[in-house]
């Protein structure tokens, strides 16, 4: 089964390419306008074509809304929203296990 931590960005599971992750903490973050949207987005695609996982951290309701209309959910999948960066880790180190 794979943990979604091995996405290559083609909607295809390919554990060979999971290299690393990225987290934005967000808690600071209360609103995202059509550029930062559209920018982060196209971050999170260019991440996955090096095999580089994104996640966020501390992202409030409203802004989870704002990045589902950007699409940036659907990029990542809504189980790469995280409570603290320690939940990342631990996410990642399970799929890392999991795929060797």
């Amino acid at each position: 089964m794979c943990p979604n931590w091995c996405r290559s960005g083609t909607g295809g599971c390919s554990r060979r390419r999971l290299r690393s992750t990225e987290a934005a903490r967000s808690a600071a973050v209360d609103d995202v306008d059509y550029t930062g949207g559209k920018t982060l987005a196209e971050l999170v695609d260019q991440l996955a074509k090096r095999g580089i996982v994104f996640a966020i951290v501390d992202a409030s309701p409203d802004l989870r809304r704002e990045l589902d209309r950007f699409g940036v959910t659907a990029k990542i999948g809504e189980d790469h929203y995280y409570d603290s960066l320690r939940a990342v880790r631990d996410a990642f180190h399970r799929a890392v296990q999991t795929s060797q």
